[in-house]
């Protein structure tokens, strides 16, 4: 089992790097390419975050974690609401729900400053601002983590 400490670090530290990404480098090189690569960085994030909360939680003794992650991401869903207000949670589950159809989609494309994901017949598609809003969301739910100073 993985130190909560260590990765809220990391999911930190993967913030960090989508932020730069969003508001640095795709502002200078003007390459939307970009944005599939901040969408990766901020998932890291996601992720580590919520098993961050998860085992917080579990070493408190609050919940029992499953092997199952379908479990644990309801577990999330209603315990993450002592730390963080339901948009966040709402955006952190919908960064992991990103990155899985990522992973399955059959085709991506960019269009017009949008990443488009084709899946299952059905598409959905991001846009840079989607992903900044998301990148302040993660921040302050990395910052409302117990014991964490305010961002």
């Amino acid at each position: 089992m993985e130190n909560y400490t260590l990765l809220l670090e990391n999911a930190r530290k993967n913030c960090k790097i989508a932020d730069n990404m969003a508001y640095v480098s795709l502002s200078l090189l003007k390459e939307n390419k970009l944005i599939i690569k901040v969408i990766e960085e901020l998932t890291k994030s996601a992720e580590n975050l919520v098993k961050a909360y998860l085992l917080y939680e579990a070493r408190l003794q609050r919940v029992k974690l499953s092997k199952n992650p379908e479990q644990n991401i309801e577990i999330f869903r209603k315990t993450s609401l002592r730390y963080i207000d339901k948009s966040q949670a709402e955006d952190l589950l919908k960064l992991l729900e990103l990155q899985k159809k990522h992973k399955e989609s059959d085709f991506e494309f960019m269009r017009n400053n949008k990443f488009v994901i084709m899946s299952k017949n059905k598409y959905e598609t991001v846009e840079i601002d989607t992903v900044k809003r998301l990148i302040n969301s993660v921040k302050r739910s990395i910052s409302n983590f117990p014991g964490e100073r305010k961002i």
